[in-house]
């Protein structure tokens, strides 16, 4: 019994030790287990946070790689996010889709800050800078204002070329629906807003030339437009309408443009330009919507005899702001709705007889309802490009060449327009056109030798300077003066 119950004992103490092996084996296992599971899961989730960030990245930015070389020094900013990150990125290759690295300066950005970046981009040698701000509505420009600069191939102020062209290229941005133009030398003779008046209640002119209007009739802003406020013209017996100098008469201009935005309320007679007595049956004027008639635009003489009826009236939309513009280069009239090259003719325009000029209707009957807003006047024929950007610049940015330009200085200015009324311009460029400088040697005559101690030389150049010349490799240079010799 004793050798037994011995036995027995080591027996159960080996098994005890076992069963304690088993228990500490298995409790590192489960160690190892809960270690493995909680790297994979921190592992897991970094990874899931880098593949978000970098997806959200991607989306928001969407970088074009068009003629891009390389992207550098880009800072990403938030306002009105919570928990946003500030980045700097810097981003080179080719495709938009390549590795964004060296990732720096990380700062929260809680929804009361607000901040702005910039990045610079190298394209074909040359350098622009962009500044971007992230906000409620996605990529924002500028912490929501309307921004306009010219960008390459734009000359810089105080250019001096001897190329006849000039060609502008402007970059605007808005968050919201916008329109640019060019004033290229004074061209443009009147801007009426509708939004700025003077103390009685008449639209102010916003070009150089300060062309300001005075209503007439029951004439009445309006504060709904498509670019903010507009003017109303009521029908019938008020002969509402904009009285303007007679320096805007059209039909005494060989190259023009018209360009405004027009919501019609009624059916048929919109009258929107006149000029001459002011009457009219003996004054030039232009007309969309004649359903009377009916064609979609009509010019008409100071005979009140028909120029011209171009389109269907059935055409032009109702109760809808549209955009209309109309060029005369002294043969050719165009009439554009909505950007778009609508109809055209060859014809001439006879100048009218008398003086005044009015936008809106100035018939004391069956006028319909219409509003009128953002009134331009350009005295040059604007190109089907330029339409496109009084008409939707955030679609169409603009960009136009100046071809055949004259000798001597040519300035120009950008100006955008959203429609929440904001407006923004870019400083006034100003640069000379002039001929390349030429200069032959008449006398003396190259690769021959002279022996005698005096000799006398003659230039000739095709601008007045001055002319310096050399007798020792330019050690010493003498400036040539008129009818002067030397020694």
């Amino acid at each position: 019994m004793i050798i037994k119950y011995k036995f027995h004992c080591c027996y159960r103490k080996i098994f005890d030790k076992m069963n304690k092996k088993r228990r500490i084996k298995g409790k590192e296992r489960n160690n190892e287990i809960v270690m493995f599971l909680s790297i994979f899961l921190i592992f897991l989730l970094i990874g899931i946070y880098f593949l978000l960030s970098f997806y959200s990245l991607n989306n928001l930015f969407n970088f074009s790689s068009a003629g891009v070389n390389a992207i550098s020094g880009l800072i990403i900013s938030g306002k009105g996010i919570t928990g946003l990150v500030l980045q700097e990125l810097q981003v080179e290759g080719q495709n938009s889709s390549d590795l964004m690295e060296n990732v720096s300066q990380e700062t929260d950005i809680t929804s009361n800050e607000s901040a702005v970046e910039n990045f610079s981009e190298e394209i074909d040698n040359s350098s622009k800078t962009y500044s971007y701000l992230l906000g409620d509505y996605g990529l924002l420009d500028g912490s929501n204002e309307l921004n306009v600069s010219f960008v390459y191939p734009s000359p810089i102020n105080g250019f001096a070329q001897s190329s006849s062209s000039i060609t502008v290229n402007i970059s605007s941005h808005s968050n919201f629906d916008h329109y640019t133009f060019l004033d290229f030398d004074n061209s443009l003779l009147l801007w009426m807003r509708m939004d700025d008046l003077n103390a009685s209640g008449d639209p102010l002119d916003l070009s150089n030339y300060r062309y300001n209007g005075s209503k007439k009739g029951g004439a009445v802003q309006n504060p709904s437009g498509a670019y903010n406020s507009s003017f109303n013209f009521p029908s019938f017996a008020t002969s509402a309408g904009i009285s303007l100098p007679s320096s805007l008469k059209l039909s005494s201009m060989k190259n023009w443009t018209l360009s405004m935005w027009i919501k019609t309320v009624g059916e048929q007679y919109n009258l929107i330009y006149l000029d001459g007595s002011g009457s009219y049956d003996s004054s030039f004027w232009i007309s969309v919507k004649e359903n009377n008639i009916p064609y979609e635009v009509v010019l008409t003489n100071h005979n009140f005899d028909m120029i011209a009826g171009l389109g269907s009236s059935s055409n032009f939309p109702y109760n809808i702001w549209t955009h209309v513009a109309f060029t005369y280069n002294g043969s050719n009239f165009t009439y554009y709705r909505n950007g778009v090259a609508t109809l055209s003719q060859n014809l001439v325009i006879p100048t009218s007889v008398g003086s005044k000029v009015y936008i809106g209707g100035v018939r004391p009957d069956s006028w319909n309802e219409y509003n009128l807003d953002e009134t331009l006047i350009f005295n040059r024929t604007l190109m089907p490009s330029e339409i496109l950007s009084l008409f939707n610049a955030s679609a169409n940015n603009y960009y136009n060449s100046f071809d055949n330009l004259s000798l001597g200085n040519h300035t120009f200015k950008a100006y955008s327009v959203d429609s929440s009324g904001n407006r923004s311009e870019t400083a006034l460029i100003r640069g000379l056109i002039g001929n390349s400088l030429e200069i032959s040697a008449i006398s003396p005559i190259e690769n021959r030798k002279y022996y005698t101690s005096f000799q006398s030389f003659n230039v000739s150049t095709n601008r007045n300077v001055s002319v310096n010349y050399t007798l020792d490799n330019g050690i010493t240079n003498y400036t040539m003066l008129s009818n002067a010799s030397a020694t």
